[in-house]
């Protein structure tokens, strides 16, 4: 291959077999690139997507367990022989929140040929999310389609009954049942 300028090698009658496959290589790296950042935006779209659907306050997670501590008290001090009761529960993470959104997308399509009859086709897509939004009385608020309440993490039970093998048993079972969760995530032992 003899050395020359770009140029040269582009717009020189002798060299269009050169030429075609030069123009080739920088079509396809072009095409490449252009797949490769529209990967990449939609990546980072989905991602801000997810972070919009799901929504965690502390509020509301210190709320929901002082409600399930609440009941789970009730039911312990009805265990016959269990006494008072003291209950704290952990969470492995605060309520979820998945909002309803709505996409947009548009594409378009190009094509082109070639002095040689030689056709592309080029297509793009880019797309857009956002959630709806819904008049709430104070203002607009995200539509929730559905509301993930936590996994409890642990449970400890405090109780004046538990010296009692068989009370502490019910009161496992009475915990487990309500909270959906294993024995092994429930401590129960004499309130002091």
């Amino acid at each position: 291959m003899q050395k020359g300028s770009l140029a040269e090698l582009i717009f020189s009658p002798e060299k269009s077999d050169l030429r075609v496959r030069l123009l080739l290589a920088v079509g396809i790296a072009a095409i490449a690139l252009l797949f490769l950042s529209e990967c990449g935006e939609s990546g980072a779209k989905d991602a801000s997507a997810d972070a919009a659907a799901y929504s965690v306050t502390a509020n509301d997670y210190e709320e929901y367990t002082a409600q399930l501590e609440r009941r789970l008290t009730e039911l312990i001090t009805s265990v016959d022989g269990a006494g008072r009761a003291k209950v704290m529960i952990t969470l492995e993470c605060g309520t979820e929140y998945v909002y309803a959104s709505q996409q947009k997308s548009t594409s378009a399509i190009s094509e082109s040929s070639d002095r040689n009859g030689r056709s592309s086709r080029d297509e793009k897509r880019s797309g857009e999310e956002s959630l709806i939004l819904i008049d709430a009385g104070r203002g607009e608020e995200p539509l929730i389609l559905k509301e993930i309440t936590p996994t409890v993490a642990g449970v400890v039970v405090l109780c004046s009954g538990a010296d009692d093998v068989n009370v502490r048993q019910q009161i496992i079972d009475v915990v487990t049942t309500a909270l959906g969760t294993s024995s092994n995530r429930v401590c129960v032992t004499r309130m002091g």
